[in-house]
C-alpha cells in the first residue's frame, strides 16, 4: 500500500502500522521520486512498525508505502508535523517521568519562521503519566495545547526539579497554556495525566518563541489579553458574526423543511429526520442522548432553523437541538448544545445514528480522504444505492480538518453512527456542529462535503457569537479577531502581521490581513492593511492618546490562513493580573463550616507562586489551596476562623501570585455574612394535596411540589437522587424532570405515572446534595404528620426529608358493561378488573349496580398464585356473601341478587408483586375452551321474568393485533391467545421443525399486528421468518447474525435481540446491528411488539423497560420479575405477559 504526502521543506512525516495476522511482518517505508529516507522493519511477526518525526529534505511529493510477507489487513495512522508518543512505537519505552522523559527536539519544526512542535500519545492508566522533555532559553515564551476525547486530563509544565510551574486551562474543547516564559535556561518538561482506566489517544501541540491564539476571541468582549510585548498566532477564514434572527411565539416540533434543491427535511420532535427525500432515511440524524420532551419547538432565521428545547440527560447535562436548512445552500446543519450543569468536570458521550433508505444496497462513494474504506481520521463521508436512481445520494460531514474533537465513525450497512465524547468543566458549554446533504447525483453531493468541511459563508449563517466561540469540532473560521492592551497615556505601539510563506506542495494560504486600532469607546484610532514590505501584509504605529484599555481588530481583505500578530512597543508593557470572579461572588452568604473559595484570574499564574497563605479571611490564612487548572485557585477556608463572628472579609493581597512574567495580581476582596442556619422544609404537596392530609393518591401522573424557607442550590442533585422507592424495594421511578422556582423557593418533582403501591420519598441533605446558597446542608427530618411541627428538621444540618404516602385505585360504582348488542334485549355481560395488593392493609373494593334476579359468576385466573389473597362479595346492606380461596378454587357459585342496589366485591390479603385477574360474568356462564359441535354448556335459569340468560362465548376470530402471541414447543405451534382469559383463538404450524426440547425461540409481531417474525435457533440458527400472522403463511425467509436467541422485539425496522450477550438492535432489512443497547445489559425476554414500547427480563431477576429509539444511560422502569423461570414475554400497548417455564 502506498500512501502520498504534499510536504514541505523541514516538515516532518510519522507513521505506524499495526497487522491483523499475527504472522505478518510488516515493513514501513517514507521515500520521494528519487530516493528513500528511512525504511523500518518489524522487529518480529505481529508486532508494530513506526517511524517517528521523519524530517524531509524539501517541499515535495513524499511516498509512505507499506509492505507485508503475508496477506494481511493493518490499521495504520500517518501524521504530518507529529513525532509519535513513545508508549507507541513499535518498540515501547516509558516516558512516565522526568528521567524517561521524551525529547521533543526532534519533533520541532520551524516553517515559514515560526517553530512549533506536534506529539500523537495515548493516556496511560490512572496514576501513570507521559512526559515530554523541551530546552528553552531564558525569557523564551511557550505556548502549548491538548485535545483529546480521553476522558478527564490534566496538561502541566515542571520544572528539572518537579517544581509544579504552570496548569493548562480549558478552552473550546482543549487544554491551552499561553505563553509560559522561562525564568531560566534548560530543561522543561509537559506532563500529561489522565483519570480514566485505559488509554486514549491526544493530540500535544505548541509554539515556541510565540503565544498563540487559543481564545475564542471574535468579540471585543472576548478579547485576547495581550500578556507581553511580542507575537502571538491566530487564523482567520470566512465567519461572519451577526446577531440571530429570533421568531416570536413556539411552532410545531414535526416541521418539513426543503432546501435550495428542494430536496425534503422532514424533522421529528426529536430533532431526526423521518425519511428525506424519496426514502433517503430509515430515521436518520438522531441524537442518541436526546429525547422529546413536547411537541413545540421554537424558531429562527425568519422559520429557517428549529430550535428544540435543552433537555436534562442522567450525567446532569443540557443537551438541546438545533436544526438550520437554508434557502441557498443544499444542506441541512445541526448544532449539538451540551452544558455541564454540574459543580464538577464531566465527561459527556453520545452518538449520532443514521438509518439509509437504501438498505441492504448502500455503498460507501468516497470519503474525505479519497478512498470508499471509512477509516479513522475520515471527517465526511458519501453513501448511495445506484447513481442518479434509487435513494438519494447522502453527505454527512461529521467535523472540520485538524478539528480537536473528530468523532469515532463506523458504518454497518446501512447504518452510520458517528460518537462525539466531551469533556467539559463546571458551567462550560460546547458545540458539536454536523451537516447532511442530499442529492441524486454523487458528484454534487460529493462538491457539497467538500465545500462544507472548509465552512464557506453560507453553511455559518445565523451563528451567534457564542455558539462560534462553543464549536469544538471545526476549526470554525471566523471573520474576525480581537486583541485587548492596556497602554498608559502617550505609549507608543507598533502592530504588524506575519503570514505564513506558501508552501508549494501544499495549498496555499491566501490570507491577506488587515488592522484596526479602536479606543475602549469604538472610536477608531488607526488602521492598515498592505503597508508592509511584502505589500500583503499590515504594519501601523500608533500612540495612545490617554491611559487605558485598548482593541486591536484583524480582518481578512480577503483569503483565509494563519497569521502572527507581532506588538513592540517603547515602554515596558505589563497588562496587570486581576481577579476576574470569586465564587462565592462579593456580597453573597458563606456558612460558618468548611467553606472552598473559588478565584479566577485574568491571566495564567506561576504555579510556583501560589501558596495557601495569598488568600485571608479575617487575617487567617486559608487553610488549602487547590490549582484546578492555570487560571482557577481552590482555597479551603478552615470553620476555625468563622468562629464567633458574624461578617467574614477575605482579601487576596497585591502581588501575592504572579503570572508567567513576573506581574503581580491586584488586590481584591470580598465580603460575606456568615449564615448558620440550614435551609427547612416548610410543606410539601402530592399533585396539589397537602401532604400531611393527602391520604391516597390515585394512580397516575404525580407532580410533588416541596417549599423551602429560603432559595436552595440542586446544582447536585439529579433525578436518581429524586427517585421514589417502592417500601418492598422493587420498584423505583425516576423523575422525568425536576426544577427549583427562585421565586417562591420551590422545588417541583414531576414522574411520568406512579401505580399501585406504598413508596418513600427521600431529599437528599448529605454529600453536598441540597443545601441553601451558602453551603449550608438541608435540615430536613419530616414533620408533615405533626401539625406543631410546621417546619422540618431536628436543629442540625444534614438531614434527609423522607415521607411516606400510598398509591391505590379508587372504589367506585362501575355498572357492568354489556358486551354484545347483537341479541335485542339480552343482558348478559362481561367485565374484567385487575389489580394489586401493593401494601400491607391494602384492600380493593369494586362496587357494581344489580337489578333484582341478576345473577353473577366470577372466575379467578388460576394461573396467578398468592400466598395470602382473598376475594370476597358482599350485599348493599355490607353481609358478607361468599369468600373465595384464590389458591384451591377458580370459580365462584353463580349466585343471584335478591335485591336490587350496589353489591360489592373487596379483595385484599398480603403484600404481593403480582397482578390479579378476576372475570366477571353477569347472568350468564364463561365458555370454558374450545367448543366441540356435541358439547352442551349450562345456562343458568334467571329466576326474574324479564331477565334472560347467555354465555359469553369466543365465536368471531380476533383481530391480531388484539390478542397475544406465542409459541408452543409441546405442540410444534404459534399460538394465538386471549390476553384477557389466556384463551387460544387459533394455532398454526410453526415454519421449520420445533420440538417440545426447544428453548431458544423469538417471536414478535409487527407491522401493526399483521405480521410475525419468528426465530427459533435450535432449528434453524441464523434464519428469521416472516410469517402472515391470519393464516400462518410463511412471507419471507432471510438470514440474520443471530444465534441463541431468547427473544425478540420489534420496533419499526428494527429487531431487538435477547442472545447471552449485552442486548443489541438488528435493523432486519439490512441486518446491521447496534451494540450494547440499554447500558451493557444482557437480556433473556423481551417483549414490545411494535407497539413503540420496549421491556425485557434481564439477567438480574428485574423485568425493565426501555427506549426503543435511544439507547440510554439509565433504563426507564424496574421492577422484580413475578416469577424466577419466565421464559416469554408479549406486550399488548397496555399490558405486559409473561409466560414461565
Amino acid at each position: 500500500m502506498r500512501y502520498l504526502i504534499p510536504a514541505g521543506l523541514g516538515e516532518l512525516i510519522s507513521a505506524r502500522v499495526s497487522p491483523a495476522d499475527a504472522n505478518a511482518t510488516l515493513t514501513v517505508r517514507i521515500a520521494n521520486e528519487i530516493q528513500t529516507l528511512v525504511r523500518n522493519t518489524a522487529s518480529s511477526p505481529g508486532t508494530d512498525v513506526s517511524l517517528s518525526a521523519v524530517p524531509v529534505p524539501g517541499a515535495g511529493d513524499y511516498i509512505v508505502e507499506i509492505t507485508s510477507d503475508l496477506p494481511t489487513e493493518i490499521d495504520w495512522d500517518i501524521y504530518l508535523n507529529a513525532a509519535i508518543d513513545n508508549d507507541l512505537t513499535a518498540s515501547p519505552s516509558r516516558n512516565d517521568s522526568i528521567a524517561q522523559a521524551q525529547n521533543l527536539t526532534a519533533a520541532t519544526t520551524t516553517v515559514a519562521g515560526f517553530s512549533r512542535f506536534n506529539v500523537v500519545g495515548t493516556t496511560d492508566v490512572t496514576d501513570d503519566a507521559d512526559v515530554y522533555q523541551l530546552q528553552l532559553d531564558a525569557g523564551q515564551y511557550l505556548s502549548t495545547s491538548l485535545a483529546t476525547a480521553a476522558g478527564s486530563v490534566r496538561l502541566e509544565i515542571v520544572d528539572a526539579n518537579a517544581q509544579l510551574l504552570a496548569v493548562a486551562v480549558p478552552r473550546v474543547g482543549q487544554l491551552n497554556i499561553s505563553d509560559f516564559r522561562a525564568a531560566e535556561t534548560g530543561d522543561y518538561y509537559l506532563r500529561v495525566t489522565s483519570d480514566m482506566e485505559g488509554d486514549g489517544r491526544y493530540l500535544l501541540n505548541g509554539f515556541v518563541g510565540e503565544g498563540a491564539d487559543y481564545y475564542s476571541n471574535q468579540t471585543p468582549d472576548s478579547a485576547t489579553p495581550f500578556t507581553y510585548a511580542g507575537s502571538v498566532i491566530g487564523s482567520l477564514g470566512g465567519a461572519d458574526i451577526a446577531t440571530p434572527v429570533v421568531d416570536s411565539g413556539t411552532i410545531s416540533a414535526s416541521v418539513i423543511l426543503s432546501d435550495s434543491e428542494s430536496y425534503i427535511w422532514d424533522i421529528s420532535p426529536d430533532g431526526s429526520i423521518e425519511d428525506g427525500t424519496n426514502d433517503a432515511y430509515d430515521v436518520g440524524l438522531r441524537n442518541t442522548q436526546y429525547f422529546a420532551t413536547s411537541g413545540v419547538a421554537h424558531s429562527e432565521e425568519n422559520g429557517r432553523e428549529v430550535v428544540l428545547d435543552p433537555v436534562t440527560t442522567a450525567s446532569g447535562a443540557t443537551l438541546s437541538r438545533k436544526i438550520y436548512v437554508p434557502t441557498n445552500g443544499n444542506f441541512a446543519r445541526y448544532l449539538e448544545t451540551v452544558t455541564n450543569t454540574t459543580t464538577s468536570q464531566l465527561t459527556f458521550t453520545f452518538s449520532i445514528a443514521s438509518n439509509f433508505g437504501s438498505d441492504g444496497e448502500t455503498i460507501v462513494v468516497t470519503t474525505s480522504s479519497g478512498d470508499n474504506q471509512l477509516a479513522a481520521g475520515d471527517i465526511w463521508i458519501v453513501t448511495d444505492d445506484q447513481n442518479s436512481g434509487g435513494d438519494p445520494a447522502l453527505a454527512h460531514v461529521l467535523s472540520g480538518p485538524d478539528s480537536n474533537s473528530i468523532p469515532t465513525v463506523s458504518i454497518s450497512g446501512d447504518q452510520l453512527t458517528a460518537t462525539y465524547q466531551l469533556t467539559l468543566a463546571p458551567g462550560e458549554t460546547q458545540v458539536v456542529m454536523h451537516f447532511a446533504s442530499q442529492n441524486f447525483e454523487r458528484a454534487n453531493v460529493t462538491a457539497t462535503a467538500n465545500a462544507l468541511q472548509d465552512l464557506p459563508p453560507d453553511a455559518l449563517a445565523g451563528l451567534s457569537s457564542d455558539e462560534i466561540n462553543q464549536i469544538v469540532n471545526f476549526r470554525v473560521g471566523d471573520g474576525v479577531d480581537w486583541y485587548s492592551m492596556q497602554l498608559s497615556d502617550g505609549q507608543v505601539v507598533t502592530l504588524s502581521t506575519s503570514t505564513f510563506a506558501a508552501l508549494s506542495a501544499r495549498k496555499e494560504e491566501s490570507l491577506d490581513p488587515q488592522l484596526q486600532v479602536f479606543a475602549a469607546d469604538g472610536t477608531l484610532l488607526a488602521a492598515d492593511q498592505n503597508s508592509a514590505d511584502d505589500e500583503r501584509n499590515a504594519i501601523l504605529t500608533f500612540t495612545a492618546p490617554s491611559e487605558g484599555d485598548y482593541f486591536v481588530q484583524v480582518t481578512s481583505a480577503q483569503g483565509i490562513g494563519t497569521y502572527a500578530l507581532n506588538m513592540s512597543t517603547d515602554a515596558g508593557y505589563r497588562a496587570p493580573l486581576t481577579v476576574v470572579s470569586t465564587t462565592p461572588v462579593d456580597g453573597s452568604p458563606i456558612s460558618g463550616l468548611n467553606v472552598t473559595y473559588d478565584v479566577h484570574l485574568s491571566a495564567e499564574v506561576l504555579a510556583s507562586s501560589v501558596q495557601a497563605s495569598d488568600l485571608m479571611i479575617n487575617n487567617v490564612s486559608a487553610n488549602d489551596v487547590e490549582i484546578l487548572n492555570g487560571q482557577w485557585l481552590r482555597f479551603t477556608i478552615d470553620a476555625s476562623s468563622l468562629n464567633a463572628t458574624s461578617q467574614a472579609k477575605v482579601t487576596l493581597a497585591a502581588d501575592a501570585i504572579t503570572d508567567f512574567v513576573g506581574r503581580g495580581n491586584l488586590a481584591a476582596s470580598t465580603t460575606h455574612e456568615i449564615d448558620r442556619t440550614p435551609p427547612h422544609i416548610v410543606s410539601a404537596t402530592w399533585n396539589g394535596l397537602n401532604g400531611a392530609t393527602m391520604g391516597v393518591l390515585q394512580p397516575g401522573p404525580l407532580s410533588i411540589e416541596v417549599a423551602f424557607d429560603e432559595q436552595i442550590s440542586v446544582t447536585n442533585i439529579t433525578r436518581a437522587d429524586l427517585s421514589l422507592v417502592d417500601v418492598w424495594g422493587d420498584v423505583v421511578i425516576a423523575p422525568i424532570s425536576f426544577e427549583f422556582d427562585e421565586t417562591d423557593n420551590t422545588l417541583r418533582i414531576y414522574y411520568q405515572a406512579v401505580f399501585e403501591g406504598e413508596y418513600e420519598l427521600t431529599l437528599p441533605a448529605g454529600d453536598n446534595k441540597l443545601s441553601d446558597v451558602a453551603g449550608n446542608s438541608l435540615d430536613g427530618e419530616s414533620h408533615l404528620h405533626d401539625p406543631r411541627r410546621p417546619v422540618s428538621g431536628d436543629g442540625q444540618p444534614g438531614g434527609d426529608f423522607t415521607h411516606m404516602f400510598r398509591v391505590h385505585a379508587a372504589s367506585g360504582v362501575a355498572p357492568l358493561p354489556i358486551e354484545s348488542a347483537l341479541l335485542q334485549g339480552v343482558q348478559t355481560s362481561s367485565f374484567n378488573l385487575f389489580g394489586g395488593i401493593r401494601f400491607e392493609g391494602d384492600v380493593d373494593v369494586y362496587r357494581f349496580e344489580l337489578a333484582a334476579g341478576d345473577s353473577l359468576e366470577m372466575v379467578w385466573d388460576t394461573t396467578l398464585r398468592f400466598d395470602d389473597l382473598y376475594v370476597e362479595a358482599r350485599n348493599p346492606w355490607g353481609q358478607r356473601l361468599q369468600v373465595l380461596d384464590v389458591n384451591s378454587d377458580g370459580s365462584l357459585q353463580t349466585w343471584q341478587a335478591d335485591h336490587a342496589g350496589v353489591y360489592e366485591l373487596r379483595i385484599g390479603g398480603a403484600y404481593s408483586p403480582d397482578f390479579y385477574h378476576l372475570n366477571l360474568i353477569r347472568n350468564g356462564t364463561l365458555q370454558q375452551g374450545t367448543m366441540t359441535v356435541d358439547r352442551v354448556i349450562n345456562i343458568p335459569t334467571s329466576t326474574a321474568a324479564d331477565r334472560d340468560m347467555g354465555v359469553i362465548g369466543q365465536l368471531l376470530r380476533r383481530d391480531a393485533g388484539e390478542a397475544v402471541w406465542g409459541v408452543q414447543p409441546s405442540t410444534g405451534n404459534i399460538v394465538l391467545l386471549d390476553p384477557l382469559t389466556g384463551r387460544q383463538f387459533s394455532a398454526f404450524p410453526a415454519p421449520g421443525q420445533l420440538l417440545p426440547t426447544h428453548t431458544q425461540i423469538g417471536l414478535s409481531t409487527t407491522k401493526q399486528g399483521t405480521e410475525l417474525l419468528y426465530v427459533n435457533s435450535d432449528d434453524a440458527p441464523g434464519r428469521i421468518y416472516r410469517l402472515d400472522a391470519r393464516t400462518g403463511e410463511l412471507l419471507e425467509m432471510r438470514p440474520f447474525s443471530g444465534a441463541g436467541v431468547t427473544g425478540l422485539a420489534a420496533d419499526r425496522g428494527h429487531l431487538f435481540i435477547a442472545e447471552a450477550s449485552p442486548l443489541h438492535r438488528l435493523t432486519v432489512a439490512s441486518d446491521e446491528r447496534q451494540t450494547r443497547w440499554a447500558n451493557d445489559e444482557v437480556a433473556t425476554a423481551l417483549a414490545g411488539d411494535d407497539t413503540g414500547r420496549a421491556f425485557g427480563l434481564f439477567a438480574d431477576g428485574t423485568l425493565r423497560e426501555f427506549d426503543p429509539v435511544q439507547s440510554p444511560s439509565e433504563l426507564l422502569w424496574s421492577w422484580p420479575a413475578p416469577a424466577n423461570d419466565i421464559v416469554g414475554l408479549s406486550f399488548d400497548g397496555t399490558y405486559l405477559y409473561a409466560s414461565t417455564a
